[in-house]
C-alpha cells in the first residue's frame, strides 16, 4: 500500500513510513526526496482519541472491576491507529537548511 507524497503528487510513500509520521516523525518521500510529516492538529486529535481510550477502558475497570475492559482497550486502540494510518493526510515540510 503506497501514499501520495503531498511534495511531488506520486503515490511514492510506503506503509511503513505513514506508520512513522502517526508517530510525529519526518519521513523523506522516496520519489522525490521532500520531507514529510502527519498534519499536526489532526494528528493531534488522534492522541486525544488514544487518552480518552485509555481513561474511559481503566475507568470502567475500576469501578466494574471486569479484566475484559483491557481488551477493549486495546482494541480500540488498534482501531484508532488504524484509522490514523489510513485518514490523517500527510503534510509537506520544508527542507532543513544547515545553520
Amino acid at each position: 500500500m503506497l501514499f501520495k507524497c503531498p511534495h511531488c503528487g506520486d503515490a511514492t510513500v510506503p506503509l511503513r513510513d505513514k506508520i512513522k509520521t502517526s508517530l510525529w516523525a519526518a519521513v523523506h518521500c522516496g520519489g522525490c526526496g521532500g520531507r514529510i510529516a502527519a498534519y499536526p492538529w489532526i494528528l493531534a486529535g488522534v492522541y486525544f482519541a488514544h487518552a480518552w481510550n485509555v481513561m474511559w477502558w481503566v475507568g470502567l475497570y475500576h469501578f466494574n472491576g471486569k479484566p475484559v475492559y483491557f481488551a477493549y482497550m486495546v482494541l480500540l486502540w488498534a482501531l484508532i491507529e488504524g484509522l490514523s494510518v489510513r485518514f490523517v493526510p500527510l503534510a509537506r515540510l520544508r527542507a532543513r537548511h544547515p545553520s
